[in-house]
């Protein structure tokens, strides 16, 4: 396949949230023809209706057909392949493209990954990055091929990570950048200059897989820093980092490390008022295990959903000292 010979015209999108709704507006002011937008339905994830705008709504507003899909079934190929696009577009879509879907674009198809592929290949990559304690991590816009973001990159931008970034930050600085990536992805395809860089000639790559709520689950005998990254890394919009203390349930949504020494067994709670609470993680004793946490919400009893949950007074809810969490 000829990458390099596309008057950019006319495209299928596949698109979901935030992201899919910059795409739409980006193609309309580049003058390109959308022939089908397809977009995932709320029920594959409700919180979508809670955290992230719709694509749908969008598509409706500017008359152009969507359909809500949770994977494409082999009329909506057989559809496109009617259609004839120059290039299909795969935006924050959570299926693979199957095989005879990528040989029916003219030119390709192509996705936008929020990483430094070959790094956090797959699902979640800005919340690993964050959970691992990275210092920066990017977007890249790759041609598709029949693996997980294994595709020849066409063009990728670092974003820094700073050490009290969450997740929702990191995510805030993608989006902000994609627009410009995005955009010069087309003038590169329009004017027949993409130079593709295979992944296998660049470092060795990785996948990452999807995260459950269950894997927020805070062992306080981590260090302080794994438990801190554990912390933002599952921040707002996400299921949060949780204890479960006197049967209940206690979702984190702040913390800090300790700037005052501390510490203690595992789990113990040394230091509280009515906005925070220190408590020391790990076992090593020979240096700070301070974590101070400022703000945590009781969960309803449905733990994972999004339903209201209720900001609670740490010192009214832990009212002594040197208790311990587990």
């Amino acid at each position: 396949m000829n990458h390099n010979s596309v008057y950019l015209m006319k495209v299928i999108v596949l698109a979901n949230q935030d992201w899919g709704i910059t795409a739409i507006e980006i193609f309309r002011k580049l003058d390109i023809e959308i022939l089908k937008v397809f977009t995932h339905p709320v029920t594959m994830d409700p919180n979508d209706t809670v955290w992230y705008n719709s694509v749908k709504k969008k598509c409706e507003e500017y008359k152009i057909s969507v359909s809500e899909r949770a994977t494409l079934q082999n009329e909506d190929i057989e559809r496109i392949e009617e259609m004839k696009p120059d290039v299909l577009f795969s935006i924050n879509w959570r299926r693979l493209i199957s095989k005879k879907l990528i040989n029916i674009p003219k030119h390709g198809c192509i996705n936008i990954h929020p990483s430094l592929l070959p790094k956090y290949r797959g699902i979640s990559p800005l919340n690993w990055a964050v959970l691992n304690g990275e210092k920066e991590t990017g977007v890249t816009v790759h041609y598709i091929d029949e693996s997980a973001d294994t595709g020849d990159i066409i063009i990728q931008k670092k974003i820094p990570i700073l050490f009290e970034d969450t997740t929702a930050d990191v995510y805030q600085k993608a989006l902000n950048i994609y627009p410009e990536l995005l955009t010069k992805t087309i003038e590169m395809i329009r004017n027949g200059c993409v130079k593709p860089i295979n992944q296998k000639t660049l470092e060795a790559g990785f996948f990452v897989s999807k995260r459950f709520p269950n894997d927020g689950k805070i062992f306080w005998n981590f260090d302080r820093l794994k438990i801190y990254n554990l912390i933002r890394g599952l921040c707002d919009p996400y299921p949060n980092a949780f204890f479960i203390y006197n049967g209940e349930t206690f979702h984190v949504k702040e913390a800090k490390l300790s700037e005052i020494d501390f510490r203690g067994p595992p789990g113990r709670v040394c230091a509280i008022n009515d906005k925070e609470m220190v408590v020391t993680c790990g076992t090593d004793h020979s240096r700070n295990q301070g974590l101070t946490i400022t703000k945590i919400v009781l969960a309803p009893q449905h733990t994972f959903s999004f339903l209201p949950e209720n900001e609670i007074n740490i010192k009214e809810k832990f009212t002594k000292l040197w208790i311990n969490l587990q």
